[in-house]
């Protein structure tokens, strides 16, 4: 299954480059210039263009999960850290994406 996969915008631009060119399709938020929006708007985006989210701001995302899952909204799942390395954190995506498909992530967060 090809991923589909959006970068929240504390996460390095340079990642989203390195998810590429290791055939992840990718893109960064401030890349399709969304830069500033609040955390539910990139969520709603990302389910919007069936992207994964992947954020190292945990705290406010297990909060919108919640939310969402309270208020029966739908989402195309979440992918979280502790901020790492740019390097770290594509080693741990790529393994966290090899034991799932895309459509395990859906109304789901995942810890890397």
């Amino acid at each position: 299954m090809k991923y589909r996969i959006l970068l929240d915008e504390d996460i390095h631009k340079k990642a989203a480059e390195q998810l590429r060119l290791r055939g992840y399709d990718t893109i960064h938020v401030l890349e399709s210039h969304r830069g500033g929006l609040p955390d539910e708007d990139q969520l709603v985006f990302a389910h919007s263009v069936n992207r994964i989210l992947v954020s190292f701001n945990m705290r406010d995302y297990v909060k919108l999960h919640e939310s969402f899952e309270h208020a029966q909204k739908e989402h195309s799942g979440s992918i979280l850290s502790k901020q790492i390395p740019i390097g770290e954190l594509i080693k741990k995506l790529a393994a966290e994406l090899h034991e799932r498909d895309h459509e395990d992530f859906r109304n789901s967060i995942y810890f890397l």
